[in-house]
């Protein structure tokens, strides 16, 4: 994987989205890790150092089965998501490498879901940081790296731009609503 480990496990977690995760909105919620086909486009678009070949069933249903937990850190208490969390780690072998690293003692879309468990204990220590879009139709997680911690958009230029876009025409409706039931002022 290249990059944030903790990057590439939100960016394989958000292949579940809302409408409005995308530029170009479809219609309705979608998961791009419905199929293996879709899954392996999807996260290749991510950046994703990906293995060969696409996943089989089972390896999809796994990763499937990682992606959503950062989810379940965000919206369940911990008595619920740790167990889930163990069962999930427990799955994968793990080894020390030559340089004394720990990586995935698999191959393929395995040692990539094993890549993301190690990303999962990561996140579990920045969790207070993890935040969900405000726009109700994305339904993105991102984490909240702002001084302040008041970052509420998962990216301004898609989530945040549109809903400004939306406050504004609201206000201009509004405002043109409010100047055509004022009665004209008589000229003199």
């Amino acid at each position: 994987m290249t990059g944030s480990q903790v990057t590439s496990l939100l960016e394989v977690a958000n292949a579940r989205h809302g409408p409005g995760a995308h530029a170009q909105p479809p219609a309705v919620e979608h998961d791009h890790l419905a199929s293996a086909e879709e899954a392996r486009s999807y996260l290749s678009e991510q950046g994703l150092e990906l293995p060969l070949g696409l996943p089989s069933a089972d390896e999809l249903a796994r990763l499937r089965e990682i992606a959503d937990l950062p989810f379940a850190f965000d919206r369940l208490p911990e008595s619920e998501w740790r167990p889930k969390l163990a069962n999930v780690a427990g799955r994968h072998l793990f080894r020390f490498n030559g340089f004394g690293t720990v990586e995935p003692a698999e191959d393929g879309w395995d040692a990539f879901g094993a890549q993301l468990v190690a990303a999962l204990f990561e996140l579990t220590e920045i969790r207070g940081r993890l935040r969900h879009c405000a726009n109700p139709s994305c339904g993105w997680l991102f984490i909240d790296e702002s001084k302040n911690h008041s970052r509420v958009w998962c990216e301004m230029a898609t989530c945040g731009s549109r809903a400004k876009m939306t406050r504004y025409r609201r206000r201009l409706a509004s405002t043109n609503r409010t100047q055509k039931a004022r009665p004209a002022r008589p000229s003199k």
